[in-house]
């Protein structure tokens, strides 16, 4: 392969990828206005559907890998949940 014909190939591999990423959020149904626990759902359903590694999708909706690991480990407690807990305090 020439020069040339590598960089188009390079270039023909960014834009499926971009176009691939357009097309995630396009679909989101309004993930991105909301919380991280929809963020990090939508990421469970994206991989599956997908099959693209967390991070990547952690990346691309604005969210924290160890903050979707976390979640997926169950360690993450609701914000909703700590505020009653404070309340009864």
């Amino acid at each position: 392969l020439t020069v040339d014909q590598q960089r188009i190939r390079e270039l023909e591999r960014e834009l499926a990828i971009a176009k691939m990423e357009r097309d995630i959020l396009k679909k989101s149904d309004g993930v991105l206005r909301g919380g991280v626990e929809v963020k990090y759902a939508s990421i469970d359903k994206l991989r599956a559907q997908h099959k693209l590694p967390a991070a990547k999708l952690c990346n691309l909706l604005s969210v924290a890998q160890s903050g979707y690991q976390a979640w997926c480990a169950n360690k993450i407690v609701p914000l909703r949940t700590l505020r009653q807990c404070y309340a009864v305090w």
